[in-house]
């Protein structure tokens, strides 16, 4: 993150994730261009090429990447109810990008989190997304105290959640 950037005056929240999550590191991450005087982001644009002294870029997680990095804090971060809310409104994602990201994640709470919002959601890129050479892990992971273990992922989610889970599958 540039030095500059936590001197600016912005309501933006701006997270800074530090563990390596993917394997590679500019997967998913695009350059924007950073308005100073209206503090807001710009289009994504190929190469961060400074034209003029004002010019300044972000290198930003898309949709894609940011959606797994928000999974990998659940629920510590963001409840199970917000990432469900957000993953909702999560239609546009790109499958191949997708498939790529979770096959060099290093969570495998992330990726099994992931996919089990693909598959209640329902959306039509979920069907699109590779998921052959996922590495999904061995054994039980327990992401919530006394939530109920969703037997496709081996997860435990919150109960709500593992309800609506069994009606979708029957």
């Amino acid at each position: 993150m540039p030095s500059w950037l936590s001197k600016l005056p912005t309501d933006t929240m701006l997270v800074v994730h530090k563990r390596a999550l993917f394997t590679g590191a500019t997967l998913g991450v695009d350059w924007h261009r950073f308005d100073l005087g209206t503090t807001r982001l710009g289009a994504v644009v190929q190469s961060p090429d400074a034209n003029e002294p004002w010019d300044h870029f972000l290198r930003i997680a898309g949709a894609e990447r940011a959606s797994i990095e928000m999974l990998d804090d659940v629920p510590q971060g963001p409840t199970f109810e917000h990432a469900d809310k957000i993953f909702e409104s999560l239609t546009a994602l790109r499958p191949r990008l997708l498939t790529q990201l979770l096959q060099g994640c290093t969570s495998v709470r992330a990726k099994r989190l992931f996919l089990f919002f693909a598959d209640r959601h329902g959306h039509s890129w979920a069907r699109h997304v590779d998921r052959t050479h996922i590495d999904l892990g061995r054994g039980k992971r327990q992401l919530i105290a006394g939530g109920r273990l969703n037997a496709q992922y081996q997860i435990t989610v919150p109960a709500s959640f593992a309800a609506k889970a069994e009606e979708m599958s029957q």
